[in-house]
């Protein structure tokens, strides 16, 4: 990567240094600027193209131990240069003798440079030893006439020590003074399209990540290159950076004094804006002491000042000096900024919450914490929705079990009740899908007056609460109530979430259109209900979902799109979720690049509960799979898996369905049925799975007659049918049901009525498998020449879809299923038709049967895109075939011949 770029001015400026040096004048130069703006590697670069042209380099570089050591920094310049090399007077020496020194130094240098010119490269001078500092401008004076070029790189001094002044004054007078900063957003995009080709927008978003410092961006572009170099292997997400990474761009800080590190890590901790007194008092020091401290950071632009506060400049520094604190020092602080906050007193109390959850010795303590300040009003019942989010988000869930459970059961008041209920319902379902809701609730009721608002409110969250342990009936009675009650009472709040529990209801017992009509009926509801704005975005993303269910993609996405652009304009930070469900529309309509595409742009660190982060990486491992990338789908599934532990929610039945496909031939593995067999009791219930991606069910049966569990498949097709039947004219519920039933019963016809059904519906990749399963049980009915056509058929469908994998696999079985019909004669392909083409048709025709687009056989024949079509148009005409799906049989049938 080139890691200079945006440097073009700043190369100029020091070319033209470099190329009056050559002719006989002395310069030097000061480059100044943070840690890891590139002063190392501009100078470096300097200094190579010096050698090239003949002239002498002489490199030292100031470490932290010269500050001690007399004259170590210029001594390291002459290492291996014995003819330049003079003894330095021993100690500080006299001025005399000091004297005497720069001027033989100065006489060796001058004698030298006039066989050879000089270029001397004195790299990290902030650290350089006093008496260095002292006569580097002597040494400057008597050799300006000479030709050599002094470079002298540093980062911004603020102190006012011998060392910073004397390295002041080389910026004046025959010295010039070259400052780097930041690079500019078209020079990052420049950037990164040099190294990873066009950059998505998590990537390009690495400009405010890393503040434009080259450094930042060479360690996470190169985590982006070379996924190998990752923890564990995993691939790579922009917000998930390896410890790797964090430690490298800490290891840049090392260019700091010591001071400054502890500030770092206060405003990792505090993650605001703070105060230099507090830093003080989470330090236990004076605030004066730690000026010095303040000021060489801001020089150095690792932290910046705003209103009379100080904070980390940029977010990927934040995340880096954070995780690279020990344990215990980590918790310390937490400890300490807990205690000021609680003491200032002029602070919310979700801020001491963060604190707490990261600092508590137990859960007991954190939970104490809690109910006392709900008790005493410090809180809302907001901090029990953050303690939540930030305990799930580090797979501490049975923590967060543990303390909500110990603080609902010391809420005493109905409201407060009812409030802190419905938070943990909207901030994790799968955590409040293991409390025990029903009795806090009926405890609540006990205690509202009958009737009222209040009674509607819970009633609503009990309905939730019902569904979330799949107790439907009762879910579905309670909802009723509670619309009925909210209705009397004008409380949109709790009719909202009432209907949305219907809306869910009506969705997993696969009723789409009674979902569609209730998903509009509860947004009506919302429309006047500022506090249902979570009840709001979730049915919104239901009615998505249904719509596609329904096979009315484009209508989904157009519902994606508008609720995109309502919270743009509104500057809501929520339409990220978005970006996850257009990629997961995408993918169930088999646009893998598309899908791919949405999902790299997706920055998971904008969710701190760590939800969008599971969500994305189930997409990205659902797409290697289809890829034939199996270990790697594997490698995401199982990271979901590890932090989702809800057999009731879609994302899990498709991650762990997806972990069994991708597992299912590994000897090593448990069988893909018993990965999955917590989905199969609750199919005949709740349909969600097979409504979303009607395809599961023949994944289902196929895993379950591998471990020859016929009943448990026959669960799945009898469900299959019955939502087919439920919702006639949707062809892809139809076309899943006979795949499912054709595999559960060999049965050929099924199979490839499946296919045929597909033909009307927009799941490219479910019409795809099922053409694989009719081929293969056509084979075995002895027909090659039907499942040939049939695997071609899949074959054009995985290739317009992107699936790589899948595309090789349908090739070799299109290979193998013609050489077992190569006994049969008159086989298209073998006659003289096929040497009537010209060599560069053949050539098209070839790549375009591997399943190439125009685009790529032109590249790959550096032809244009107009001449391939060209050239395909005139073979479909000699061949007499009439499509990509009948070259590539023909080709295949002609292989054969060989």
């Amino acid at each position: 990567m080139d890691t200079l770029a945006g440097r073009t001015h700043e190369l100029n400026e020091l070319g033209r240094a470099l190329e009056e040096t050559l002719y006989g004048d002395g310069r030097h130069v000061t480059v100044e600027g943070p840690p890891g703006i590139g002063k190392t590697r501009l100078v470096s670069q300097l200094a190579g193209e010096a050698e090239e042209l003949g002239m002498l380099v002489l490199r030292g570089t100031a470490t932290r131990l010269d500050r001690v050591a007399p004259w170590s920094t210029l001594m390291r310049l002459f290492v291996g240069r014995p003819e330049l090399h003079r003894s330095p007077p021993t100690g500080t020496g006299s001025s005399g003798c000091v004297f005497d020194f720069s001027l033989r130094l100065a006489t060796a240098l001058t004698e030298h440079a006039r066989r050879q010119p000089l270029v001397i490269v004195l790299d990290d001078m902030h650290w350089s030893d006093e008496m260095t500092a002292l006569i580097l401008p002597t040494l400057t004076q008597h050799t300006r006439s000479e030709p050599i070029l002094w470079l002298v790189a540093r980062c911004p001094m603020s102190d006012r020590g011998s060392v910073a002044e004397v390295l002041q004054q080389l910026t004046g007078g025959e010295g010039s003074l070259l400052r780097l900063g930041p690079l500019a957003d078209d020079e990052v995009a420049d950037l990164l399209r040099r190294a990873l080709g066009e950059p998505t927008r998590a990537q390009l978003g690495l400009k405010e990540k890393c503040s434009g410092i080259p450094a930042l961006l060479m360690q996470v572009v190169a985590a982006l290159k070379d996924p190998a170099a990752l923890d564990q292997g995993l691939p790579l997400e922009v917000a998930d950076l390896p410890g790797s990474v964090h430690r490298r761009v800490v290891d840049r800080l090392h260019k700091l004094s010591p001071a400054v590190h502890p500030l770092l890590q206060v405003g990792a901790v505090l993650e605001r804006p703070f105060s230099l007194h507090e830093a003080a008092r989470l330090l236990d020091a004076k605030a004066a002491a730690l000026i010095p401290a303040v000021e060489e950071a801001l020089a150095n632009e690792v932290m910046v000042s705003r209103d009379g506060r100080l904070e980390v400049a940029n977010d990927l520094t934040l995340e880096s000096v954070y995780l690279t604190i020990s344990p215990p020092a980590r918790h310390a602080l937490h400890r300490e900024a807990s205690a000021m906050l609680r003491e200032q007193g002029d602070r919310g109390g979700t801020e001491v919450v963060r604190h707490m959850v990261h600092c508590a010795e137990t859960e007991t303590e954190l939970a104490a914490y809690l109910s006392r300040s709900l008790a005493a009003g410090d809180v809302e019942a907001g901090a029990l929705g953050d303690t939540v989010h930030l305990l799930t988000a580090r797979g501490r869930l049975t923590e967060a079990h543990d303390v909500i459970t110990t603080v609902l059961e010391s809420i005493d008041s109905a409201s407060q009740l009812c409030a802190a209920l419905t938070v943990v319902q909207e901030a994790s379902p799968q955590l409040a899908s293991m409390l025990n809701f029903p009795h806090h609730v009926e405890r609540a009721l006990k205690a509202v007056e009958p009737g009222s608002a209040a009674q509607a409110g819970l009633q609503a969250v009990q309905a939730t609460s019902f569904l979330e342990h799949g107790r439907s009936a009762e879910a579905a009675a309670a909802a009723e109530e509670a619309v009925e009650l909210a209705r009397s009472t004008g409380s949109r709040s709790a009719e909202a979430r009432a209907e949305f529990v219907r809306v869910r209801l009506a969705f997993g017992d696969g009723d789409l259109a009674a979902s569609q009509r209730l998903a509009c009926r509860t947004l009506s509801v919302t429309e006047s209900s500022p506090d249902a704005s979570g009840v709001e975005r979730t049915a919104r993303l239901v009615l998505a979902v249904t719509l596609a269910a329904r096979d009315e993609f484009d209508d989904a996405l157009a519902v994606v799109d508008m609720v995109q652009r309502e919270e743009a304009l509104a500057g809501d930070p929520g339409r990220v979720f978005w970006e996850a469900g257009r990629a997961q529309l995408l993918l169930w309509r088999g646009e893998l690049d598309r899908a791919e595409a949405v999902c790299r742009g997706v920055d998971p660190g904008a969710d701190p509960s760590g939800e969008l982060g599971r969500e994305v990486r189930s997409l990205l491992g659902q797409m290697h799979l289809l890829r034939g990338e199996a270990y790697t789908a594997a490698q995401y599934f199982n990271r979901v898996l590890a932090g989702e532990q809800a057999p009731a929610c879609p994302r899990w039945q498709e991650t762990a369905l997806g972990l069994a496909l991708a597992t299912a031939y590994q000897t090593t593995a448990p069988s893909g049925f018993a990965v999955a067999a917590a989905i199969y009791d609750r199919v005949p219930e709740n349909a969600t799975l097979l409504l979303r991606s009607p395809d599961a069910a023949a994944g289902l049966v196929r895993l379950a007659l591998a471990a020859d569990r016929r009943d448990a498949a026959e669960r799945v097709v009898c469900t299959s049918l019955r939502l087919a039947r439920d919702n006639p004219g949707v062809a892809s519920l139809e076309g899943a049901a006979r795949h499912a039933e054709g595999l559960f019963r060999k049965d050929r016809r099924l199979l490839e009525a499946a296919v045929e059904r597909y033909t009307d519906s927009p799941r490219v990749l479910a019409r795809a498998h099922a053409g694989e399963d009719a081929a293969q049980a056509a084979a075995l009915r002895e027909d090659p020449a039907r499942a040939v056509e049939l695997m071609a058929g899949a074959h054009e469908d995985y290739r317009r879809c992107g699936a790589r994998g899948s595309m090789e696999r349908s090739a070799n079985a299109m290979r193998k299923l013609s050489a077992e019909g190569s006994s049969l004669n008159g086989r298209p392909g073998c006659g003289r038709e096929w040497e009537g083409l010209s060599d560069s048709e053949r050539r098209v025709a070839l790549l375009v049967s591997d399943g190439l687009t125009n685009q790529e056989v032109a590249e790959r024949l550096f032809l244009s895109p107009h001449t391939v079509d060209s050239h395909l148009r005139s073979s479909f005409r000699k061949l007499a075939v009439r499509n990509r799906v009948e070259l590539a049989r023909l080709v295949l049938a002609r292989a054969s011949c060989a």
